[in-house]
C-alpha cells in the first residue's frame, strides 16, 4: 500500500456516492432491524458504516482516513435528516427533535466516523490490490 497523506482536498464524487450508499443502506436497516434478532442486527448496523466508508475509500484514492471521516459526519447528519423526514417532525417539533437527537449524535456519530475511516482505510487498501492486478 502506498503512502496515503491524511488531508488533502475531499473528492465529491467519492464522498457523494458513500453517503448515498450509507444513505440506502441506513433505509434498508431501519426496516429490517425490528424483524431480525439483535444479535444479527448488531453486526449489521456496524457493517452499514464500514461499507460506506469502503465505498468512499476505494474511489477517493487518496487520503482514505480523511475521505472516512468525512463519510461518518455526512451519515449522522443524513440519518438525522431521515429520522426527521420519515418521523415527520415539523418547525413546531424542532425543540424536542434536538433533545432527542443528542444522544444519537454521541452514541452513532463519534463510532459513525471511526467506522467509516476503518471501512475507507480496507477501501484503499482493496483499491490498491485491485490496481496492481
Amino acid at each position: 500500500m502506498a503512502f496515503r497523506p491524511i488531508l488533502s482536498v475531499p473528492k465529491p464524487i467519492a464522498l457523494a456516492l458513500g453517503s448515498v450508499s450509507f444513505l440506502v443502506l441506513y433505509a434498508v436497516s431501519v426496516w429490517l432491524l425490528p424483524r431480525i434478532s439483535p444479535t444479527v442486527g448488531l453486526p449489521l448496523f456496524i457493517s452499514i458504516f464500514i461499507l460506506s466508508g469502503c465505498i468512499a475509500g476505494y474511489i477517493a484514492k487518496q487520503s482514505p482516513l480523511m475521505h472516512g471521516a468525512l463519510v461518518g459526519i455526512l451519515s449522522g447528519i443524513l440519518a438525522i435528516t431521515y429520522v426527521a423526514i420519515v418521523d415527520g417532525v415539523g418547525f413546531a417539533g424542532i425543540g424536542s427533535f434536538i433533545k432527542a437527537v443528542t444522544p444519537v449524535v454521541a452514541y452513532m456519530a463519534i463510532p459513525g466516523i471511526i467506522l467509516c475511516s476503518l471501512g475507507a482505510a480496507f477501501g484503499d487498501y482493496l483499491q490498491g490490490r485491485t490496481r496492481g492486478l
